[in-house]
This record gives C-alpha cells, sequence and structure tokens, in this order.
C-alpha cells in the first residue's frame, strides 16, 4: 500500500521526524581573536541550526509545570476580614 499525500496525491513524502531531523544540524566553533593589547583570547559556541521548515515539523515543545503550578500550587489569593477572618478573594 502506497501513502499519498491528501491534497495533491504525490507519492513523495515524509514522515515529519525525518523532515525535523533532516534540516537541522548540530554545531561546536572555537574562536580566537587578539585583544587591542595584542593578547590573544578564545572563546566557543555551540548550539542548533534548523531550515524554517525543520522548525515548522519540530515535534511540539513539552507543557511548562510553570501553569501547573501556576492553576493548582498557588492557589486563591487571602485576606483578613474585619473579624479576623480568613476571606478568599471571590467569597464573601
Amino acid at each position: 500500500m502506497s501513502m499519498q499525500c491528501p491534497s495533491c496525491g504525490s507519492t513523495h513524502i515524509q514522515p515529519m521526524a525525518v523532515v525535523h531531523s533532516g534540516g537541522t544540524q548540530q554545531f561546536h566553533a572555537t574562536h580566537t581573536a587578539v585583544t587591542s593589547d595584542g593578547q590573544f583570547v578564545q572563546g566557543s559556541s555551540q548550539g542548533s541550526l534548523s531550515t524554517a521548515l525543520a522548525q515548522h515539523c519540530a515535534p511540539p515543545a513539552p507543557p511548562s509545570p510553570l501553569r501547573f503550578i501556576g492553576a493548582y500550587g498557588i492557589g486563591e489569593p487571602a485576606e483578613f476580614g474585619k473579624n479576623r477572618t480568613l476571606r478568599f478573594s471571590g467569597h464573601p
């Protein structure tokens, strides 16, 4: 069974993971420079480069734990009422 594009009918299709990995490369570079007083300095950089298509085909980012903490960990703001009773905002 041959798979094909539902829009154009082409059989030249690839999984998104293959497109993403094919358009992404890792790099590591070492830099050497001369300062104004004649000293040599070295530095390095590393990272990854991706094509626009590879970025589009990237898997979704994992959910941030901050949304969970904000929704469930902090709770409602509270204040003390006139009778020194604890009231939660939004409740009389």
